[in-house]
């Protein structure tokens, strides 16, 4: 019945056209989207670039946006905003010699601390019970022994009310 109907291929075809560009713009802008967050807002270099919504900002997202129209690649678009900001520009430092203390840095402190704590417990394991024996550290009561006390007290409470 619809086999050989024009206005309904026109309108497949229509469909299939727009969908297929739609998803084309859409990976552009996800490039962009990648790539903006490569970067630092230009004008204060303390918050993202794709949160900021300041008039250099948004030049630039344009700038990026065009770059990539053009065919130009994340390396490249990169190396523009670099030279021209420097490496402040980049919201994550380039792992060269002394920014590599950044990242190298928290993961040594994160295994340190590990490594401490590690020994603290196996040195109590090993030692605290000599410990309590010497002296030095004196043993808390069982909890059983204060139960005569607080009967004693909540008796004597009840007794005054």
């Amino acid at each position: 019945m619809y086999r050989n109907d024009p206005i309904l291929s026109m309108i497949l075809l229509g469909c299939l056209i727009a969908f297929g560009f739609g998803a084309a713009s859409g990976s552009e802008s996800e490039k962009a989207d990648e790539i903006i967050g490569l970067f630092m807002a230009p004008c204060c270099k303390h918050s993202y670039l794709k949160d900021h919504t300041s008039g250099g900002a948004e030049a630039m997202k344009a700038e990026i946006a065009a770059y990539i129209e053009e065919g130009k690649g994340e390396e490249e678009i990169r190396q523009i905003y670099v030279g021209k900001y420097g490496e402040i520009i980049l919201a994550e430092p380039v792992p060269e010699g002394i920014n590599r203390l950044a990242v190298i840095a928290p993961i040594a402190a994160l295994l340190a601390g590990l490594v401490v704590a590690v020994s603290v417990v196996r040195h109590q394991r090993r030692h605290g019970d000599a410990l309590k024996e010497s002296g030095r550290i004196k043993a808390s009561p069982p909890p059983d022994s204060n139960d005569d006390e607080i009967e004693r007290l909540i008796r004597e409470g009840d007794e005054q009310v």
